[in-house]
């Protein structure tokens, strides 16, 4: 898995750019850049900042179920506002009873 790829995937689902993860993860935009233009792969901790602001694990980023269905719904409702995520479950939750 190329992992630079692997993140530039996950950026376009969101549609994102290197400063909106920069500033999600807690980096600096220049950090970003630079792990995106070195020919190294980059850290654990670097790596568990960027799936924390994806909103996933370091298991779901080395998955080999990619760009699933349900991975893209995740990572929807992951980037819905507070107050849209509670109602999304609440309408889940409704589906499920019935």
């Amino acid at each position: 898995m190329d992992i630079k790829n692997r993140i530039y995937q996950l950026m376009e689902l969101r549609g994102w750019t290197t400063y909106m993860l920069a500033e999600k993860a807690g980096m600096t935009q220049s950090t970003i850049s630079t792990m995106f233009r070195s020919t190294s792969v980059p850290t654990i901790p670097t790596l568990e900042k960027i799936c924390e602001a994806f909103g996933i694990s370091l298991a779901d980023f080395f998955s080999d179920e990619q760009d699933s269905e349900g991975e893209v719904l995740l990572i929807k409702i992951n980037s819905l506002p507070e107050r849209r995520k509670e109602l999304t479950k609440a309408i889940i939750d409704e589906f499920n009873e019935k």
